[in-house]
């Protein structure tokens, strides 16, 4: 379950995210890495300011994508934050995407 997320970014992205979304798991401990994949289950959104997205795990990735290979991807040329910010926000993948 994502919860407590504080920035705006984030918390939009959650709010807008819908069961069945493909979502890539981004490690912000030591590794710095997409580690691997899940997908959108529920989303309780009914506090704006704070909405609740169940999660189902996905797959592990084969290898961790660092942020500078995530960065350099054109598959995520459609997320903002991930070119603009140093650390990425919460996004969902479009449909049929592989990653």
């Amino acid at each position: 379950m994502w919860d407590g997320v504080s920035n705006p970014v984030a918390v939009k992205n959650l709010r807008g995210m819908k069961p069945g979304d493909k979502l890539v798991i981004y490690e912000t401990g030591d590794r710095k890495s997409a580690v691997g994949t899940a997908s959108v289950v529920s989303v309780d959104a009914s506090d704006p300011k704070n909405p609740a997205v169940e999660i189902k795990a996905g797959k592990p990735l084969a290898k961790p994508i660092t942020l500078g290979e995530i960065k350099s991807k054109k598959l995520f040329a459609i997320l903002h934050s991930f070119a603009s910010a140093a650390s990425p926000s919460f996004h969902s993948l479009k449909p049929n995407t592989n990653f």
